[in-house]
């Protein structure tokens, strides 16, 4: 309750502000990206220090609600928190659009590890309460923002003074940020809607089943937040730099299409071996995991495809693309998780992240006319999606998904030649 009430109130207090100075950062010279992350932080802290001013004199019921007792420490952590996950929202992103993955990399390696040795200490050493979790968020978020304003010094020497009387400026960064706000809220409770319906109409045993399904597919997950890191700051420069060049983006969904459905088909293949890893209550999560396959890889082509929403600043429009997609997961949980628990749930899940890409991409496209080969790679699409369905309903050998595996290798044999080749090439290059 504690995690839920921070990622909500922190939406609310960045009011978009983190997103409108990403898309904003390559619009301007080197010497005035300082003074737009100072205001955007501004903006921020302000909205944040209204908010809990106007929460505080209810700080006892929203700690019943939270905690289940009246714990001022806890509320007080809590805004604490917010304050430091708002400023390390804003440092990270620096050092992403700076493209300094290294440096990202590192800090997200150290708050891992600072948030694991406080929360085990303090649970061991203090008491095993939820309060380990809480301070183990503020070291961590605390270690992050160190690590990231350290790496670039330079940046952060305060020069906001120029950029608070910029009226033109204010409206452009609320213009693009405050739609966004709906659009996070809505997001969180698409991505939470399976748990949820887990919680009201299953079992705690299927809960725990579908959780070890989502470590399966943790390996996707990781390629997906390193493709994000990496292709955001990117694809903004290179727009900016040239805005019709719609061939590079076009190159990147054949790529990035290529990747997605030869990764699909190797977990689909070692996922047996795979599960071994897990205790064996929840072996049979390998029967849940499959199209929960969809949600990291969706999400990949959905970032290379709906970019046009964010290039042409029309975010008043991105609550349509997660409202649809939001719709059809609710509609899918309702009727097949009672009927089919944790299964039920993931496929309802994949299905809208189906729904989710489709709208975005369509959006996307109407502000942003790439002609993307998706009919190209809609059939790989579709043997895919038979695939994780006989395998999400029926017992299949490793063999028949080698065969999946296999056609997609050859079917895309070209692509993957060229990629390989580009990535050598590349790599001779950085040697």
């Amino acid at each position: 309750m504690f995690t839920l009430a921070l990622s909500f109130m922190c939406q609310i207090g960045l009011l978009g502000m983190d997103q409108s100075f990403m898309r904003m950062y390559f619009e301007k010279e080197e010497k005035d990206r300082n003074g737009l992350a100072w205001l955007c932080i501004v903006f921020s802290i302000g909205i944040t220090i209204l908010m809990l001013g106007c929460l505080f004199p209810f700080w006892p019921r929203i700690s019943l609600i939270l905690f289940e007792g009246q714990n001022f420490s806890a509320v007080i952590l809590l805004g604490s928190c917010l304050f430091l996950s708002i400023i390390d929202r804003f440092t990270t992103s620096v050092v992403r659009m700076k493209k300094k993955g290294n440096v990202y990399s590192v800090t997200r390696i150290v708050n891992s590890v600072i948030n694991a040795v406080v929360v085990i200490c303090y649970a061991k050493f203090i008491a095993p309460t939820f309060h380990a979790i809480v301070w183990g968020t503020v070291f961590s978020s605390f270690s992050s923002i160190i690590i990231s304003v350290t790496s670039e010094k330079q940046f952060w020497k305060c020069r906001i003074e120029t950029a608070l009387f910029n009226r033109q400026e204010v409206k452009q960064i609320f213009s693009y940020g405050f739609p966004l706000v709906p659009v996070f809220i809505i997001t969180v409770l698409f991505q939470g809607m399976d748990k949820l319906a887990l919680r009201t109409y299953s079992t705690f045993n299927e809960i725990g089943l579908y959780v070890a399904a989502n470590k399966i597919i943790f390996p996707l997950t990781v390629i997906q937040s390193g493709f994000s890191l990496y292709w955001y700051p990117l694809a903004l420069e290179t727009y900016e730099a040239n805005h019709m060049n719609y061939s590079f983006f076009e190159t990147m969904f054949k790529y990035m299409s290529v990747m997605v459905l030869i990764s699909a088909s190797a977990i689909l293949v070692l996922k047996d071996i795979i599960v071994l890893i897990l205790a064996p209550a929840y072996r049979n999560a390998v029967r849940i995991m499959p199209f929960l396959i969809l949600v990291p890889l969706m999400y990949i082509l959905t970032e290379v495809t709906g970019l046009g929403v964010g290039f042409k600043k029309r975010t008043n429009i991105s609550i349509v693309n997660i409202a649809a997609a939001a719709l059809a997961n609710f509609t899918g949980n309702y009727f097949l998780v009672p009927i089919y628990g944790a299964q039920g749930a993931a496929f309802s899940t994949g299905i809208a992240y189906i729904v989710y890409f489709s709208f975005r991409t369509y959006v996307s496209y109407r502000l942003f006319p790439v002609h993307y080969p998706i009919y190209q790679y809609l059939p790989s699409f579709c043997i895919l999606l038979a695939f994780l369905f006989i395998n999400t309903f029926y017992i299949v050998p490793w063999f028949v998904n080698f065969l999946l595996f296999f056609i997609i290798i050859v079917i895309h044999r070209k692509t993957m030649l060229d990629l390989l080749q580009k990535g050598i090439k590349e790599l001779g290059i950085n040697t």
